[in-house]
């Protein structure tokens, strides 16, 4: 935008005060090319206010991108745990609750052993049926 608001803003003198140019321009045949140039600078001035706008409606609703910035905030929601948080040491309160990842996704019979066998190991060698 630092090149084209002044490209633009040039090309619009130039055809809003035609006269005192009016030699120079005939002179290099130029009213064709100062004109394309023009409305080509305004096209890519309405896609740039269109693709700005669009963007600003990519908030988790519509309208709270543009919220935050009449605001000057934005709240963002809490973050889900995840189970990389999970797999530290328990808390004192979680002693007695089952650990997270104790749950097994059969992908194979070896695979399903070698997650017991570990869990088995992580509980003291009990082994849970």
């Amino acid at each position: 935008m630092f090149v084209f608001t002044p490209v633009i803003m040039v090309t619009g003198l130039l055809f809003s005060n035609i006269l005192p140019f009016r030699k120079y321009m005939l002179l290099f045949n130029a009213v064709k090319t100062i004109d394309a140039t023009h409305v080509i600078v305004a096209y890519v001035f309405a896609l740039y206010l269109v693709l700005h706008i669009y963007m600003s409606t990519l908030g988790r609703n519509t309208f709270s991108r543009i919220k935050a910035m009449v605001v000057g905030y934005e709240e963002e929601p809490d973050e889900p745990k995840t189970i990389a948080d999970n797999m530290g040491q328990p808390d004192e309160a979680e002693v007695d609750v089952p650990h997270p990842i104790a749950t097994t996704a059969v992908v194979s019979p070896e695979k399903t052993v070698a997650c017991e066998e570990f869990h088995a190991k992580q509980e003291g060698g009990k082994d849970h049926d």
